[in-house]
């Protein structure tokens, strides 16, 4: 099992097939309502304006078949779909829907919950590349004259003078390639089409992975606010229960999710702003710009009753909204995702508002290799299992040269026994003749004289290599830099412009797809060297090579 996942988990990670089939009856014994055809609407209209896809509007119009069933990825709305693992998200959920439609003989569609709602901004807006020095660079969007603190990332808008900044700087500080300008064009034209960067994020996503039918869901929409209308009432009519529940099984204030007792599990918008909400004896804080407001539970329910869309779920409540609102069979998650949703199971929250939870799939762990990367790493006959055992001290010394390769190694320490062999077979062959002073003379300076020489070749050739190294401690930087930048699994880092679509092309996401090894816990080395051989996308070698 990866270590970083918990012990302890509550949910199933790989079920059997018939495990499967055990879930799905006890989902089908409480059902979630189908979509209606307003709410289907709203949710294409939202597609649509993404990227019109027929695969989508084929699966959106699936929601409102009882027997449908959804696997569900989700994350915040990082810029240029930054980080890398938010694709690995997506595209798994496409996998899996694959696969257990195929198990079950029933609808099962992909679904991205596209978490716009969240307000941590600073969390968004950052993106880094690797540029074309294979440094990595990290750039940050700004907003000038526009306030986002405390603004859901859908009530961001849109720079576009601002991003045409970034879109200059991989104009020329990346490596060329003949998809580059291509690239750079497209994403440039999705970036003055967006009004928002929600927006932004959901036509990037869209243009990689609505061919495959992943459908686009920001939880912001009328139809799933009001379906959460539930989930938000029991917490006005129970304030703090949940809460007080975490707090008792927090470990000690270690756990992911720190709970002291007395917050409400929800945030409302107040004067463009998601709120925080907190219980103050029988009444409820709201804690707005300015000062906080109290108000009572009577007349939050009427609020949530007439304006749903003012209520927005929390770490603790977007699991069990999601689990609500749609039908549900398993949710695509990374590590600290797990960890939190362990801690939640510990609690019995979704039993707290009477839903029913779903399964809990791991998402893949990537790692890219690009063939410039992986040249390198055959010349110095570094082994692929490094990688995926994310060995990356036992890299560095490799790549540093501390270590001669083992079969270089092993003929340097032979070359004073061979030069013996050789005068010794000479000696045999010679017979009595060998040893005539003349000759036996002639044999000892032979010998001293390779034996020395041997010494001299071994000298010189470590001395080459300690000096290849020496020269090459900015290749071994650049290497590290791209496989793993700062220490970093590189999926947690870079996003997936930079260097990978302005190289590869989109044709690079099929072939992802196609790769993703759903049943690996470990690190998966994705060799892109092999999506080229075979036709799949195309490149042309970088300048910097």
């Amino acid at each position: 099992m990866d270590p970083t996942l918990p012990h302890a988990l509550h949910f199933p990670l790989f079920p059997d097939p018939n495990d499967w089939r055990r879930r799905t009856a006890v989902r089908d014994a409480q059902p979630v309502a189908p979509w209606t055809p307003a709410e289907r609407a709203a949710l294409w209209e939202v597609n649509r304006g993404a990227g019109e896809h027929a695969a989508v509007k084929r699966n959106i119009e699936a929601l409102g078949d009882p027997a449908t069933r959804v696997v569900v990825a989700g994350q915040q709305a990082g810029l240029f779909l930054s980080p890398l693992y938010i694709l690995y998200k997506a595209l798994a959920a496409v996998r899996w829907a694959e696969r257990l439609a195929d198990l079950l003989e029933r609808p099962v569609v992909p679904v991205f919950w596209v978490a716009s709602d969240d307000h941590d901004f600073e969390e968004v807006r950052h993106t880094t590349y690797l540029n074309r020095e294979w440094r990595c660079k990290r750039w940050t969007y700004g907003t000038p004259g526009f306030d986002p603190s405390g603004r859901s990332v859908f009530d961001i808008p849109v720079a576009p003078e601002v991003l045409e900044s970034f879109f200059a700087l991989l104009d020329t500080d990346s490596s060329e390639s003949v998809v580059k300008k291509s690239q750079i064009h497209r994403w440039r034209s999705m970036a003055c089409e967006s009004r928002t960067l929600e927006d932004f994020f959901l036509r990037g996503l869209a243009h990689l992975c609505g061919s495959m039918g992943l459908v686009l869901f920001p939880p912001r929409l009328e139809p799933v606010r009001r379906r959460a209308i539930p989930v938000m009432e029991r917490e006005i009519r129970h304030p703090g229960a949940l809460s007080r529940r975490l707090a008792e099984k927090s470990g000690g204030g270690k756990s992911p999710i720190h709970r002291l007792g007395h917050e409400v599990n929800f945030f409302l918008h107040r004067a463009g702003r998601r709120c925080k909400v907190t219980v103050d004896g029988e009444r409820f804080l709201i804690h707005a710009p300015g000062a906080p407001v109290s108000v009572g539970a009577e007349a939050l329910l009427e609020e949530l009753h007439q304006t749903p869309t003012h209520f927005s779920p929390n770490v603790v409540t977007r699991p069990v909204v999601q689990d609500l609102v749609l039908p549900t069979l398993a949710l695509v998650a990374g590590p600290g995702e797990i960890r939190y949703l362990n801690q939640l199971a510990d609690a019995a929250t979704h039993d707290f508002y009477a839903v029913p939870a779903c399964a809990v799939l791991p998402r893949p762990r990537v790692l890219l290799l690009e063939p410039r990367i992986e040249r390198i790493l055959g010349k110095r006959q570094i082994p692929l299992d490094l990688l995926e055992r994310e060995a990356w001290g036992d890299v560095e010394a490799k790549l540093a040269g501390s270590e001669l390769p083992e079969d270089l190694n092993r003929v340097l320490a032979d070359l004073p026994g061979d030069a013996q062999a050789v005068l010794a077979r000479l000696r045999t062959r010679l017979g009595e003749l060998a040893h005539r002073p003349s000759v036996g003379t002639a044999f000892e300076k032979t010998e001293r004289a390779w034996l020395q020489a041997a010494d001299r070749l071994q000298d010189r050739v470590r001395q080459e290599l300690r000096g290849e190294a020496s020269t090459g401690a900015d290749q071994r930087e650049r290497v590290l830099e791209a496989l793993c930048p700062g220490g970093q699994p590189q999926e947690r880092v870079f996003g997936p412009l930079a260097p990978f679509l302005i190289q590869y092309g989109s044709d690079l996401i099929p072939w992802l797809l196609r790769k993703l090894d759903l049943d690996r816990r470990d690190l998966q080395v994705l060799r892109l060297g092999e999506g080229i051989s075979d036709g799949t996308f195309q490149t042309e070698k970088s300048e910097s090579e």
